[in-house]
């Protein structure tokens, strides 16, 4: 979608992504938005983003495309479906990843900082 494409980033489109790992040794995330409510799927595919806690619909496994472009495709683990998008809204019906399901990610560390005062002396 239109609004979910540029170089500059609005707040609303920011995710947290929290990496996790099941008994098995797979790799799992969960994405948390601004407002501290993770990214779920309930069992219609409909994507919410409600819950202050980590359940079993907000869980996820990334797979890279291999068309070379970089881009993620987002699967739930619980319906097996992939995250997708259409017009203004996001879905998750697709059992193969078409191009409404791959997504360019821009990862960012958050930056730290620690200041020292050069006047103050200790």
């Amino acid at each position: 979608p239109d609004h979910a494409n540029g170089s500059s980033l609005k707040k609303k489109q920011i995710w947290t992504l929290e990496p996790d790992h099941g008994n098995g040794g797979e790799s799992y995330i969960f994405l948390r938005s601004h407002l501290d409510k993770y990214l779920a799927v309930d069992s219609f595919g409909n994507v919410t983003c409600e819950g202050e806690e980590k359940e079993p619909g907000s869980k996820f496994q990334i797979s890279v495309s291999e068309d070379g472009t970089g881009r993620w495709a987002l699967r739930n683990v619980v319906r097996g479906y992939f995250l997708g998008s259409s017009s203004d809204k996001l879905t998750c019906t697709a059992k193969v990843p078409g191009d409404a399901e791959f997504w360019h990610v821009h990862l960012a560390a958050r930056p730290q900082v620690n200041l020292r005062s050069v006047g103050r002396k200790r």
